[in-house]
């Protein structure tokens, strides 16, 4: 009876090992990369909404949206970043998604002065086709990345 207890008490620390993990680590790496994921598409969108502006003062609060994303979605990298440095059970392909996913946010830091630049220009039909177009390719990359990462997270959950 005395094993049996052991063994059951022994089994249980080992779930809640688990469910720790899955709620201190597995949710909130999830949650960083959905954050990171809609701030990319409010980003895009406000992007767009750049490049059809021709006005300076128009553009000023869009430019400000767009910073405040940048912002926040570098905070949210940042903090994914620690927390795969910190945590052993980070997968080689987790750490290769996320150097892809700074690799093409690097690749795009210049769009929205870019857009800036051609609207105050009142150059808005190159803005559109040029950039609209660099624009599209990165919210696939992005979005494809963002959804690649969180299966992964599902399958790693799944195997907990």
């Amino acid at each position: 009876l005395m094993a049996i207890t052991i063994l059951g008490i022994t089994r249980m620390a080992q779930i809640q090992g688990r469910l720790e993990k899955i709620v201190n680590v597995s949710n909130v790496e999830t949650r960083l990369v959905s954050d990171m994921r809609a701030i990319v598409y409010d980003r895009m969108v406000s992007l767009r909404n750049l490049i059809l502006l021709t006005d300076p003062d128009d553009m000023a609060p869009e430019m400000k949206k767009i910073q405040d994303q940048s912002k926040r979605y570098g905070d949210a990298e940042a903090k994914l970043s620690k927390m795969f440095a910190e945590e052993s059970t980070t997968t080689a392909a987790e750490k290769d998604l996320l150097q892809k996913i700074k690799e093409n946010e690097t690749a795009s830091a210049s769009l929205p002065a870019k857009a800036q630049e051609l609207g105050i220009a009142n150059n808005p039909e190159v803005a559109t086709i040029s950039l609209m177009k660099k624009i599209h390719k990165k919210h696939k990359i992005d979005n494809s990345l963002h959804y690649s990462f969180l299966y992964l997270f599902q399958v790693a959950r799944y195997y907990i």
